[in-house]
């Protein structure tokens, strides 16, 4: 995926615990939100989603989760 999306393997992560999670950052901004980094969610429970950065030590605010009955796991 990180191919697809331009992106280096070192603005990503993965957590292998439970939920098993992955982290992308995106070079890109959304245009609502131009003063925060935007990036692409996935974890076995709820798929995919795009949320944007907040502060420091803050979670992330999930902007849309990817519609559909099947989460598909990272490529």
């Amino acid at each position: 995926m990180t191919e697809q999306l331009d992106i280096g393997l070192e603005s990503c992560t993965i957590d292998h615990g439970t939920p098993v999670s992955a982290y992308d950052a995106l070079e890109h901004r959304h245009p609502d939100y131009p003063d925060r980094d935007l990036a692409l969610l996935w974890d076995e429970r709820h798929g995919w989603a795009a949320a944007i950065e907040t502060h420091c030590g803050e979670d992330l605010i999930v902007l849309r989760y990817l519609a559909g009955d099947t989460i598909t796991p990272p490529a």
